[in-house]
């Protein structure tokens, strides 16, 4: 079985910008969240519905790797198609988690967005910071579909 890589289907300027953005907003987060890794898993702790210990510190690093993963794809890396989805799907995964964690801990001191590096506070800000991630994402996605694009090599 042979791998062939390539750079994806040929996004028009608008999805470019709009896959830039997206991936600019999880880079923001990324850094972020590493720069104070030491607290992300207790400001998670809060966030979380979990007492478990382990299980917070493994959700702080999963949640680290989804956006470091999603990268490949929304930048237009060289990748094979099996990369390609997976890159898709943790970036699906980690916009999801996040939005869900805006949405459910309005009430919280601290969002978890950028862990305590800034402290954006639960609401309608973090909110549309999870909705402009989950929306941009969205949107290259449905764009970069083979509903839309037929990627056969005949």
């Amino acid at each position: 079985m042979k791998i062939i890589p390539s750079y994806g289907p040929t996004r028009n300027p608008r999805t470019r910008v709009t896959a830039w953005v997206c991936a600019g907003l999880l880079v923001i987060m990324l850094v972020s969240q590493l720069f104070s890794y030491e607290d992300f898993a207790s400001t998670l702790n809060i966030l979380l519905p979990i007492n478990e210990q382990p299980l917070i510190h493994l959700t702080a690093a999963l949640a680290v790797i989804a956006e470091l993963l999603a990268l490949p794809y929304l930048l237009g890396m060289y990748l094979s198609a099996f990369l390609r989805v997976v890159s898709a799907l943790f970036a699906a995964l980690a916009s999801t988690f996040w939005l869900i964690v805006a949405l459910t801990n309005a009430h919280a001191a601290n969002s978890g967005l950028f862990s305590t590096t800034f402290v954006l506070p639960g609401g309608i800000l973090a909110a549309v910071w999870t909705f402009v991630l989950f929306g941009t994402l969205a949107t290259v996605i449905y764009t970069d579909s083979k509903f839309r694009h037929d990627t056969s090599t005949s």
